[in-house]
């Protein structure tokens, strides 16, 4: 049996307009008020996109599983947008830019949101 590994990548940039247009527009969205994984897991519960497509949400247990490990997590829990391109799915965390205000003081940027995409490959 072959052994499969699991390489991650994550391109954080900052998000402009027009992407969270599209990504309102095309992406299914996980709008919660801040990032935690309960939160999450809840609002997936009650929607029946979750429940018609099972896989959909291991994809976000495995999104959420990488940012909450992740060396910068503080980072990600600041950040407005964290998405799956390949899947089409993201967690929106509409109080980010409070969190920035806050966390951030000196060196936070009004009207500037962020994102991070992250992509899932076997090798």
């Amino acid at each position: 049996m072959e052994n499969k590994t699991t390489k991650i990548t994550d391109n954080y940039s900052e998000l402009t307009n027009e992407t969270q247009q599209k990504i309102n527009e095309v992406y299914k969205v996980i709008n919660v008020h801040w990032l935690e994984p309960n939160l999450v897991k809840c609002k997936m519960e009650e929607d029946n996109y979750f429940t018609k497509l099972p896989e959909k949400k291991e994809i976000v247990n495995s999104m959420l599983k990488y940012y909450y490990n992740h060396e910068n997590s503080s980072v990600y829990e600041r950040t407005d947008f964290l998405c799956n391109e390949k899947e089409k799915v993201c967690i929106c965390n509409v109080n980010a830019d409070d969190f920035r205000r806050v966390y951030d003081r000196f060196n936070y940027k009004p009207n500037v949101k962020f994102i991070s995409w992250l992509s899932f490959y076997e090798k």
